[in-house]
């Protein structure tokens, strides 16, 4: 049978609540899916206990907190604001929340808590280093602006292969031109090269490529490695990135945008960047190096929670 008003409270830190509209704190556990329910106290973090008071479900016991203001300072510090943002948003979709540490973990109301979806919330002016893309690989990004306007974001690792011989046919160039190589219209791959009437130059990347000279900086590495997977790859300056590759032939649109990464990245640049490729309808790969390795992953903007199905 389900305890009453008088004797169900809502605890949160050192803050005690009482519970509006003669409910319960198993009604709140069961209707909200949040907190720990122990006897007729419901204990909650401080996300969960605020979408219960801005709800008028709880009440303060102590008087001092029925000001909004002395409550969120005393539950909330700045690198809060951002992720309760997101929290509200998502359980305001429906969404069941289990709070970690620099995440969410969401699934529906009526679903498996095996079956999680992951969402790291971060501001407009965060700073990712490599390591932290990586680990959200399969994940979900709530980017949060300074006008609290939410965008979303999933990040997949990719396997790029392309269906072009990565083998040097007829290399008839010249070194000429400072770093640049010139030759003639017949020599292969076809697709290298500046046409000038009856010439074809090279940019120093193809050149160094065509001679077999290996950089060792990572723009020049990751170029290597995506012709070796068999891909058409150009100069993406027109679009802000690094490169842009072809899986076939040239006659068609290019599939992906590539930009190398450092050690770390202003998420303003990659949001710039996933932003310009949608609207030439391409896939936004960044790609660099961690311990030596490679790798290739894809980052690309999701309609909201919408598009994670989570209502029933």
């Amino acid at each position: 049978m389900e305890n009453n008003k008088n004797d169900s409270f809502v605890v949160c830190g050192n803050i005690l609540f009482s519970i509006e509209g003669n409910k319960s704190s198993q009604y709140l556990h069961s209707k909200y899916n949040l907190g720990t329910l122990s006897g007729k106290t419901l204990t909650v973090k401080n996300y969960e206990l605020l979408f219960l008071y801005f709800r008028g479900k709880v009440k303060p016991v102590n008087s001092f907190f029925n000001n909004a203001l002395n409550l969120m300072s005393e539950l909330m510090e700045e690198s809060d604001l951002h992720k309760f943002k997101v929290y509200l948003e998502l359980k305001n979709e429906g969404a069941k929340i289990t709070i970690d540490k620099n995440s969410f973990l969401i699934s529906k109301k009526n679903e498996n808590l095996n079956i999680k979806r992951v969402i790291f919330p971060i501001r407009e002016n965060s700073k990712l280093s490599v390591e932290w893309l990586l680990n959200a690989r399969g994940h979900n990004i709530a980017s949060v602006d300074d006008d609290g306007d939410i965008t979303y974001y999933r990040i997949d690792s990719v396997d790029l292969m392309g269906a072009n011989s990565n083998q040097l046919l007829n290399t008839d160039f010249i070194r000429g031109l400072g770093k640049r190589a010139i030759g003639n219209l017949d020599t292969k791959p076809e697709w290298m090269g500046d046409k000038i009437y009856d010439m074809r130059i090279l940019s120093e990347s193809e050149t160094d490529y065509i001679n077999g000279v290996e950089n060792p900086d990572m723009v020049s590495r990751i170029y290597r490695k995506l012709i070796f997977q068999g891909l058409i790859v150009k100069t993406g300056f027109k679009y802000g990135c690094n490169f842009r590759a072809y899986t076939g032939s040239m006659d068609d649109h290019s599939d992906f945008l590539i930009h190398v990464l450092s050690d770390s990245v202003e998420w303003y640049e990659i949001s710039r960047a996933v932003r310009v490729a949608a609207s030439v309808r391409k896939d936004m790969i960044f790609a660099g190096f961690v311990n030596d390795k490679s790798f290739f992953i894809n980052i690309k903007r999701i309609k909201s929670v919408l598009e994670m199905n989570l209502r029933d």
